[in-house]
């Protein structure tokens, strides 16, 4: 990540532009975070695009979480051993913790029973974004009901497959 912000900084350097210093302590390093222009300008751009509004406490924090994951989904794509794409999404402002606390955590009255499947007879990998067969990703806040959208999603690429078409059942 110090490469990252290296050559963000030789680039702001270059062309001349300013660097935003945004006054937060990191909780990761314990110190003070430099926010390149091109990265501020991508806050800008992503919060426009999200909709996303905060107080000024909140905007700080949320500002430097985001630049976290900034950093981490482009020093991933620099990589040239990389075997997917990182991107930015509605969820780039949440840390780990509040993405888990947010979706992934069970309710009270939920259980969990894996089922064993004979996989001896399958291909190591389908990309069926390739094939067709799988429509944009949906979201489903946090209503609870991520069951409704895999199964949306699991009998849209379903019908794909016997049909050849490709429809929305959600939303």
């Amino acid at each position: 990540m110090e490469k990252l912000l290296l050559v963000l900084l030789a680039t702001a350097a270059i062309l001349g532009t300013t660097v935003y210093v945004v006054h937060h302590h990191n909780i990761t390093t314990g110190t003070e975070d430099v926010i390149p222009t091109p990265a501020y300008d991508a806050w800008v751009h992503w919060k426009n695009a999200h909709g996303k509004k905060y107080s000024a406490n909140e905007e700080k924090r949320k500002l430097a979480i985001w630049y976290e994951n900034y950093k981490k989904i482009m020093t991933h794509n620099m990589r040239d051993d990389k075997t997917y794409e990182m991107g930015f999404n509605q969820f780039t402002d949440l840390s780990s913790e509040e993405f888990k606390a947010l979706y992934l955590t069970l309710k009270p009255n939920e259980t969990y029973n894996p089922k064993t499947l004979d996989d001896s007879n399958t291909p190591d990998s389908v990309d069926w974004r390739n094939k067709g067969a799988v429509t944009p990703v949906k979201n489903q806040g946090q209503c609870g009901s991520c069951w409704a959208f895999s199964t949306t999603g699991s009998l849209e690429g379903e019908h794909f497959l016997k049909t050849g078409k490709l429809l929305e059942f959600s939303e």
